[in-house]
């Protein structure tokens, strides 16, 4: 486990060389010398890290320096609600700083009730309009301090195929005017090359005669896995004006080692950001 994290870390960091990538949300990391290994195999490139100190298996990592953290637990229920801590971690990213005011990102990670062991869709639901109270809590919190908020974006494993009919109460009734990141700007529907799950399953080898323990490739064939830029919403609906699209992609190659052997049952999704404008300012997150 440790040597899969020392390789992802490797992966990361040959990216993060070209500065293609600031910010890394990460989920299921359960494995605390693997989180060690992640921190420290990247602690030169992402000095800054919000690992919460309980079981959700959530890290953020990021090139800009946190103003504050929070973590906030998720109503969850079954074999979940007792193994783990179902919740989502807010970041505070700082964009910039003068005598007048700071400018932040405000950051959401998480990862949503799943359907392994009974159909989550239900217990989601009540996930998703918890997150939608910090993300509101986490805007007041900023006026009163002054904080000038320049993005809100929600990043994650939200354990919802795209597409579907719990997609559209997500983007129409919980976040509307939100952007999916991960949707082709001119023909959303499209989505075949954006499948994020299953990539492949862990097999666990106790004995080391039996073999190496590692991942067993499966075929894609949904996407559970997005960023949401919801910063529209805190115009009430008002959206922003982009001087250009952004987009989210699948990066498959960053999901396999040098052996092409994968390294997660996900693949990660990558967004990409551009100049933005905003209370009459331009700004690249």
């Amino acid at each position: 486990m440790v040597a899969r994290a020392l390789r992802i870390a490797e992966n990361l960091i040959t990216v993060a060389r070209m500065n293609a990538i600031d910010i890394l949300c990460v989920q299921e990391a359960f494995h605390e010398p693997s989180r060690r290994a992640l921190i420290e195999g990247l602690r030169l490139w992402y000095p800054y890290v919000y690992a919460p100190n309980v079981k959700s298996g959530l890290m953020t990592f990021s090139k800009t320096s946190h103003v504050c953290n929070h973590f906030s637990p998720l109503p969850a229920c079954g074999i979940e609600k007792m193994a783990f801590t179902k919740g989502v971690s807010t970041t505070f990213l700082r964009l910039s700083s003068s005598s007048e005011h700071t400018s932040v990102a405000i950051l959401l990670n998480t990862h949503l009730q799943s359907d392994f062991w009974s159909n989550g869709a239900d217990t989601r639901l009540k996930q998703l309009w918890h997150i939608k109270s910090v993300m509101q809590r986490a805007l007041r919190e900023c006026a009163g301090n002054s904080y000038r908020v320049e993005r809100i974006l929600l990043c994650g494993d939200l354990n919802i195929a795209a597409g579907g009919d719990e997609y559209a109460t997500l983007m129409r009734d919980v976040f509307p005017a939100a952007v999916d990141l991960t949707a082709s700007p001119l023909r959303p529907e499209i989505r075949s090359d954006r499948k994020t799950f299953p990539v492949a399953r862990w097999r666990h080898y106790l004995l080391p005669c039996r073999g190496v323990s590692r991942y067993i490739d499966l075929e894609p064939n949904r996407q559970l896995d997005y960023v949401l830029d919801l910063t529209p919403m805190m115009r009430q609906g008002v959206p922003p004006v982009h001087r250009h699209v952004d987009a989210a992609y699948v990066h498959h190659a960053l999901c396999r080692d040098a052996h092409g052997l994968a390294l997660s049952d996900h693949y990660p999704v990558v967004a990409l950001s551009s100049t933005f404008h905003f209370h009459g300012h331009d700004y690249t997150l």
